[in-house]
């Protein structure tokens, strides 16, 4: 693959792309700061960038480096623009996939030259990082993605009319706001696997464009494919139009349009992906992986805790969950030997019977919804008001997952899978601690900012997280840690999609 594109940068871009999530987040993909970042960019980034010449190193601010970003998902027109404005294609270099935050240490030469250019306007723009919250438009109702409400929408058209842009980057970042979360599935690891895996099958999609036409099918990829895709064209808009106008015996280079996005049936997404899907596997057979294989296609749209900037916001922890009677009474059940279902990993995987009203707390605790919406764990675990719980429900038995392990055994970090095997979960998982474990904690770390948050295990304490934000460990200082004790849970527990609600 190196020979024909060169190595492909996918661990700098995903990290671009976590960057711009946590920092930007949706006051940058739809918000207040995206109307003022297209300004910044049409008159005085591109400017700069023309000025000090083709491969100095300039990093962007972050809401100049994302519109850039979007600008260059469009290679062709991109082209286009800067030789009609500049004479010459405007390469991002050694910062295609860098920028800079307010939070961090500006690059001192970049800001330099900034200011030197433009006394007049801030390097950062005004509001960067903060967390008031962006006002959404309509969700579209064929392809459920949010759109910008109509004062954003104004503003940003009215920013790109006085720079003779006619590029609705603003409508892009809105459909882009959602990439991150397609290629942050476990099966896009940062491995050289996935590297190399992906890049062959981006490949084999610009051979079959050659093939059957580039101009003939309205070719759909996977989403590792569309991840390699957008990873070559970001790189260099010059290189990416030459290398494809070979790969793809496409004239000027392969362009590339975001913009279809409705999944309905009969659609022409849809239709592309059935028939891209079918031109794959005449070609391929059985003697390679089908484009649309386990892992790497479409997984629905984001649920509102993905744009969390702050990973505390998202994940719940409730001390006192259980009561200490609860907390004995799952004790005595967990004692008994033939509660023993097989040997785990970290310990010994069982099966624990705790009360109805146990399980419709732990029910409304891990219910994706209800930690979505925000309200308190305090709340959740009451019934409505006015509404007194069911007796007889509460009353019956329940057999739930539980796991017991030595107290000095750490746990390395991982997602959870349906018993240890396949794919990651995507749902929530839920753990109630019922043993005290001084020098014990699970680690809770968010996958796309990079923060750790530690937990004390504690008996009676919940805590519940999306496996598809959050990968966990859990570790155990030696010297504190009760090394003759054993550390004992309910869960790790997650509820399936299904009507039935089961764990």
């Amino acid at each position: 693959m190196e020979e024909f594109i060169g190595p492909l940068r996918f661990d700098e871009h995903k990290a671009f792309l976590r960057v711009v999530h946590s920092r930007g987040g949706d006051a940058l993909y739809l918000g207040p700061l995206l109307p003022r970042a297209i300004k910044r960019y049409l008159k005085h980034w591109l400017p700069l960038v023309a000025s000090e010449g083709d491969g100095a190193r300039l990093i962007p601010p972050l809401d100049v480096a994302w519109v850039w970003h979007l600008h260059r998902l469009a290679p062709r027109r991109y082209a286009v623009y800067c030789n009609e404005r500049f004479g010459r294609v405007l390469e991002p270099a050694a910062a295609a996939f860098k920028a800079q935050s307010a939070a961090d240490e500006a690059d001192g030469e970049t800001r330099r030259l900034w200011e030197k250019h433009y006394a007049d306007e801030p390097f950062f723009q005004r509001g960067e990082g903060e967390s008031s919250p962006a006002e959404w438009g309509p969700r579209d109702p064929l392809s459920n993605q949010t759109t910008l409400c109509a004062e954003i929408k104004t503003a940003c058209a009215a920013a790109r009319s006085e720079h003779g842009f006619d590029y609705d980057v603003e409508t892009c970042s809105a459909r882009q706001r959602t990439f991150l979360w397609q290629v942050s599935q476990p099966a896009f690891s940062g491995s050289e696997g996935f590297a190399a895996a992906a890049g062959e099958r981006y490949l084999q999609f610009l051979g079959l464009m050659k093939k059957h036409g580039c101009e003939e099918h309205f070719f759909v990829p996977s989403y590792d494919i569309d991840f390699a895709w957008h990873t070559h064209m970001l790189s260099s808009t010059t290189c990416y139009l030459r290398e494809t106008e070979a790969l793809a015996d496409a004239p000027g280079g392969v362009d590339h349009d975001d913009s279809v996005n409705q999944r309905h049936e009969d659609s022409k997404l849809h239709l592309g992906w059935a028939e891209t899907k079918e031109l794959w596997a005449s070609e391929h057979g059985d003697a390679a992986d089908p484009i649309d294989r386990t892992g790497v296609t479409y997984r629905g749209e984001p649920p509102d805790w993905w744009f969390e900037a702050d990973g505390s916001d998202i994940f719940r922890v409730l001390d006192c969950f259980l009561s200490e009677e609860e907390v004995a009474n799952a004790l005595e059940k967990l004692s008994c030997e033939a509660n023993v279902r097989g040997r785990a990993h970290s310990g010994f995987d069982m099966g624990c019977q705790v009360s109805g009203d146990v399980m419709r707390r732990l029910r409304e605790q891990i219910d994706a919804e209800g930690a979505v919406e925000g309200r308190e764990p305090a709340e959740l675990a009451q019934p409505p008001a006015g509404q007194e719980p069911q007796q007889e429900e509460e009353q019956e038995l329940v057999e739930v997952p539980a796991r017991v392990c030595p107290a000095s055994k750490s746990v390395p970090q991982h997602k959870d899978k349906p018993d240890g095997k396949g794919a990651a979960v995507g749902s929530w998982i839920c753990v109630v601690y019922l043993t005290n474990q001084p020098g014990s904690a699970l680690v809770l770390v968010d996958d796309v900012t990079g923060r750790e948050f530690r937990v004390p295990v504690v008996a009676g304490r919940l805590c519940c997280w999306p496996n598809a934000r959050f990968s966990h460990r859990v570790d155990v200082d030696a010297a504190d840690a009760e090394l003759a004790s054993f550390r004992s849970m309910l869960g790790p527990m997650a509820f399936s999609h299904s009507p039935s609600k089961q764990i």
